[in-house]
Formats: C-alpha cells, sequence, structure tokens
C-alpha cells in the first residue's frame, strides 16, 4: 500500500520536500507509518512522537487507526506562538 504524506509547518523544511510516497504494508495502521518514520529519519525522532495525523476530514486521534491504500495524511507537527 502507498500513503502519501503532506509535510506542514517545520517538517516541510526539515524534510526537504512538501510531500513523500511512502510504501507500507497492507494493512497499516499509524503505528507502522510512525515506526518508518523513525527508522528513516532517527534525526527528527523528537517530532515523530508529536506529530498530530489528519486526513481531509478529521485529526487521527489513535495509532490503532487502519491506513488505506492510496490515502492522503497531514502531518501536523506542533506549533506555538501567537500575537
Amino acid at each position: 500500500m502507498h500513503v502519501q504524506v503532506r509535510w506542514m509547518a517545520v517538517l516541510r523544511d526539515r524534510m526537504g520536500e512538501a510531500v513523500t510516497v511512502v510504501e507500507l504494508p497492507d494493512g497499516a495502521r499509524v503505528r507502522d507509518l510512525r515506526a518508518y518514520l523513525e527508522a528513516w529519519r532517527p534525526d527528527l525522532r523528537l517530532y515523530w512522537a508529536r506529530v498530530r495525523w489528519a486526513r481531509a476530514d478529521a485529526y487521527i486521534d489513535r495509532d490503532d487507526e487502519p491506513l488505506r491504500d492510496g490515502e492522503v495524511l497531514y502531518a501536523i507537527p506542533p506549533v506555538s506562538g501567537g500575537l
């Protein structure tokens, strides 16, 4: 299965691209994507634990949430600031 990850905010800069296509085994879940990213980019491990995942229609709140082939996910790092 393939999922497209769109990097938001500082992750876009750290990844050096706006979108990454990730290949995962059929039946993969959010936790599998997180494990893949931790192995692929251990230099960003502080982000992976805090990333908020979203689909086009909702935030994903559980690591055991199943992923769908061809799905677009949004990786949203913690942000702060304001006026």
